[in-house]
């Protein structure tokens, strides 16, 4: 696994756009052999991750990218220990479809806790698509 690259995200929904950048930012720069549709794969679901921290977890929140690899690991950190599942939405709700993006679209998922909270992490890489079907992002 390469060492992770690891940065803060302030508290605020308007830090979401950037930090989701950055870590698209770091997997070009760190040359991760992603094509053009898992980039945008990756942007959507480090955004869905890292929007939840901030929305639900509290700061201060941290985002660790990395490669495995064979895929592209990102962890967010926040302090709430609450360990929620991914449920489907009412069609008219605005929030809470997240974990089901994240679900049904990384190659792996899941959560651990940590000594102030939490860590939600999804893979996505360029193997084969889930067995579930193929990636549509």
């Amino acid at each position: 696994m390469s060492s992770p690259y690891t940065f803060r995200v302030p508290e605020g929904r308007e830090t979401v756009r950037r930090a989701r950048r950055r870590v698209v930012g770091v997997a070009r720069a760190r040359r991760y052999p992603l094509d053009e549709e898992l980039m945008c794969c990756l942007e959507l679901l480090a955004s869905e991750l890292i929007m939840n921290a901030v929305q639900h977890g509290g700061g201060p929140n941290e985002v660790s990218v990395s490669w495995t690899g064979a895929r592209v690991r990102v962890e967010v950190s926040d302090i709430d220990p609450t360990d929620t599942r991914p449920e489907p939405a009412g069609p008219e709700d605005e929030h809470g479809r997240g974990l089901v993006i994240v679900d049904a679209l990384a190659d792996a998922w899941g959560r651990r806790r940590h000594r102030l909270g939490k860590i939600t992490w999804f893979e996505l890489g360029p193997a084969a698509p889930r067995a579930t079907g193929a990636r549509a992002c």
